[in-house]
């Protein structure tokens, strides 16, 4: 419900914020003063060297942990995660702290490009797989946007490409008119590029999942209990028939529907019986299903 959405997206938050608070709390005490900052050494803190790999975790953290976590706003669904990472990185992501403050596209800049070598240290101490997908999708993304082979709507914006007080803004029609390009041509097909490949890897993962338990059941039905396909002359006709079985779940899957596993193990069992492939079939069907599709 409501509720229990509420909550999560709370447990979420706070568990983020522990991560930051953390990671803060280690670069007060590994950069020992503020002159090594003003020394033009702030760029030290994306090295791989300086990210910790604990968090607050204790019921009663820090107050910073409360404080961080009452300012992050939180996205759902791959679509709108994906599509946030790439404004980021495109720099033409809103501020949330900041809503009065009109988002500029400017791709030309060097401080608003900075950005991108933020996300590629990211990007490089990363060891999830999905994450890791998706930021290098929104680096890809944000180099891109700035690119005028890739992007050539952006050349338009090139004579506006001063930095500083002396910097001419370009008129509101044509900024409007490069950044709809940008996102048509540019962000959105990158969007969906990557979520296109993380339901991959979902439908990957489920695929794999039903295959192992389909293989497992079989071998159960055949009274082996280290879950491999038994071997001799029947070991071949085994597998074909349940590769045949697994065909349609599988695009299901693919398609994004859902699979009656304890249908499907039934019908398994039912294919294998009527093909002579069961030892006993008095045991096979007394066999608890339940244990393999939990």
């Amino acid at each position: 419900g409501e509720h229990d959405v509420t909550e999560e997206q709370t447990a979420v938050k706070h568990a983020v914020a522990s991560c930051l608070a953390a990671q803060l709390d280690y670069y007060k005490t590994t950069l020992q003063s503020k002159f090594t900052v003003q020394m033009g050494l702030s760029s030290l803190v994306d090295s791989s060297d300086m990210i910790t790999s604990t968090a607050y975790t204790s019921t009663h953290p820090p107050p910073l942990v409360n404080e961080i976590a009452s300012q992050l706003l939180l996205q759902t669904g791959s679509t709108a995660v994906t599509r946030h990472a790439c404004m980021v990185t495109s720099g033409l992501a809103p501020r949330p702290s900041r809503p009065d403050r009109t988002v500029q596209f400017r791709p030309f800049s060097s401080r608003d490009a900075h950005i991108m070598l933020q996300m590629k240290r990211t990007v490089e101490v990363c060891d999830g797989n999905r994450l890791k997908l998706l930021l290098d999708a929104s680096l890809q993304t944000g180099k891109a946007v700035r690119d005028v082979k890739k992007t050539p709507a952006i050349r338009e914006l090139k004579q506006y490409a001063g930095e500083g007080r002396y910097a001419t803004q370009p008129p509101a029609g044509v900024e409007m008119r490069v950044t709809e390009a940008v996102m048509k041509d540019c962000i959105e097909p990158g969007v969906q590029r990557c979520v296109e490949k993380l339901r991959g890897m979902e439908c990957g993962d489920r695929i794999s999942g039903l295959r192992k338990r389909a293989e497992s059941y079989v071998a159960q039905l055949l009274r082996h209990g280290d879950h491999q396909m038994i071997t001799g002359g029947q070991q071949q006709r085994q597998r074909a028939l349940l590769q045949k079985l697994l065909h349609q779940p599988t695009c299901d899957i693919r398609a994004g529907k859902s699979v009656d596993e304890t249908e499907l193990l039934k019908s398994i069992r039912l294919a294998f019986d009527q093909q002579g492939l069961l030892e006993t079939a008095n045991e096979a069907s007394n066999y608890v299903m339940s244990g393999i599709t939990k």
